[in-house]
């Protein structure tokens, strides 16, 4: 009886928190150090860390984009243990960003140039996941529609 109860206990606990549950996904983990531009890791979508030993910023770095078309750029974290901001570059220029993010945030821009991506820790510690999709936004639309769903910032 006790371990039941211990049973339905955890997963109350992994229903209730959907982005760390989110982790358990085959998502590829960010490799450090990634700290500046210079060593931004390639990737469409990364599970990192944030806000732990000093680390306070992540880069990566989003290849094979279409000029002509938006993509879409995807936040997920717990709002309860940090709040985090990020940043799209088109080569060394700021094109979109994020301030007092919520968690599920999302961008959709146009990038003409190299893309990158900066991840900011601005209170907490904690893990997060970002995503990269150039064929449809997050409500499941073409990136060309405008969605009322979404959170464009």
């Amino acid at each position: 009886m006790k371990s039941t109860f211990t049973l339905v206990v955890l997963f109350v606990i992994l229903l209730s928190f959907p982005v760390m549950r989110s982790f358990a996904q085959d998502i590829p983990f960010e490799v450090e150090p990634n700290d500046t531009r210079e060593q931004a890791q390639e990737c469409w979508y990364v599970s990192g860390e944030i806000g732990v030993d000093g680390d306070v910023e992540d880069w990566y770095k989003v290849s094979g984009l279409d000029p002509e078309e938006y993509v879409s750029f995807n936040l997920v974290y717990d709002t309860e243990l940090q709040r985090i901001d990020f940043e799209v570059y088109s080569d060394t220029n700021v094109i979109a960003t994020t301030v007092f993010a919520e968690s599920n945030s999302i961008v959709s821009t146009l990038v003409p140039g190299q893309c990158y991506v900066r991840v900011l820790a601005t209170n907490g510690q904690g893990v997060y996941q970002l995503y990269a999709d150039q064929a449809y936004d997050f409500c499941g639309m073409p990136t060309y529609v405008a969605s009322e769903g979404c959170s464009f910032f």
